[in-house]
């Protein structure tokens, strides 16, 4: 875990994958550390896609995305202006029992901002109470 996470650190998305995919290939069976500092490197090298092929790899490997997951996931779809997918990402979270945070609400509203939606952004700002999220 922790040299998947020195690859995300330095930039080095596809060290931190190789790492990662390394794991399983051993049987080696990474947890959701391991995948959450995959997908984070992923966010820092602005790989959206990778990002949610780990996302997805993670649930069928049976280990629970968590909120850093998504978030991370999230803020990697909205660094390549996939606005979207980061509000699909963020509607997901209560659907499987995660609790959005104020992390998670920025994420999306910056997607939405990068991805020149200010209606949507606007429209998220204004859900934040129903999450219990107060701006």
């Amino acid at each position: 875990n922790a040299a998947i996470s020195a690859c995300g650190a330095c930039s080095q998305w596809q060290l931190a994958v190789g790492l990662l995919r390394s794991m399983l290939e051993e049987q080696i069976s990474p947890d959701h550390i391991s995948y959450n500092s995959a997908i984070s490197a992923c966010e820092k090298g602005a790989q959206w896609q990778t990002a949610l092929e780990l996302l997805s790899i993670m649930q069928a490997e049976a280990v629970n995305p968590d909120r850093i997951s998504y978030n991370a996931a999230m803020s990697a779809c909205g660094a390549c202006g996939e606005w979207q997918l980061a509000v699909d990402l963020l509607h997901q979270m209560p659907r499987r029992h995660i609790a959005p945070d104020q992390i998670s609400m920025c994420a999306a509203i910056t997607a939405c901002e990068k991805g020149t939606q200010w209606k949507h952004a606007l429209i998220l700002l204004a859900q934040m109470p129903n999450f219990q999220i107060f701006p």
